[in-house]
């Protein structure tokens, strides 16, 4: 969710930063590539196995999360610069 979120904000015209662990992966590779795409300026905690989600829906439009939290992520969040605005997700205290 934050992830799309900073996406649709730097979409807008936003400088963002966005603030999350990522694994030191292919998987944690590939989202860093497509963040920086999109514009999202990176703080990345590397290390360990990226989290993952799955979301299936069937033909009713019923939807169903699969998800893996990631696996010996980092707790110690990057130093940051200063900023105006921080939307924080409680499933990362440190960082929060």
């Amino acid at each position: 969710c934050a992830a799309n979120a900073a996406v649709g904000a730097a979409r807008l015209g936003g400088q963002v930063m966005l603030v999350t662990r990522l694994g030191a992966d292919a998987t944690g590779d590939e989202l860093a590539a497509m963040l920086a795409g999109a514009g999202v300026v990176p703080a990345f905690a590397r290390g360990g196995r990226t989290p993952l989600s799955s979301v299936m829906v069937d033909p009713a439009g019923e939807r169903m999360i699969v998800n893996f939290p990631g696996e010996a992520l980092p707790e110690t969040p990057p130093d940051l610069p200063a900023f105006d605005a921080a939307l924080c997700d409680c499933r990362w205290p440190e960082a929060a």
